[in-house]
């Protein structure tokens, strides 16, 4: 038996908010991760015989930065469909 007013709970608009906002936040720090390795820089970080910020770690960061830029972007539209 379903409690009265459970239909009309927003649990698709908190989970689109929740998903887009996550995925806001993980684009925006990978893409300050990004400018951060493209900046000119006379520091050279070393981690476990790895370049920290080298040619692979742009790619991760230009990667991450896009993925969730797109979730975000689909939270956003969803989240606007929906409300």
């Amino acid at each position: 038996m379903a409690m009265a007013g459970a239909e009309s709970f927003p649990w698709k608009l908190i989970v689109t908010a929740v998903v887009g906002v996550a995925a806001a936040a993980i684009a925006t720090v990978s893409l300050l991760m990004l400018w951060s390795f493209t900046t000119p820089n006379d520091r050279v970080f070393m981690f476990s015989d790895h370049f920290v910020g080298g040619t692979s770690d742009k790619a991760v960061a230009t990667s991450l930065a896009v993925v969730f830029g797109y979730v975000a972007v689909f939270a956003l539209l969803t989240y606007r469909r929906l409300r």
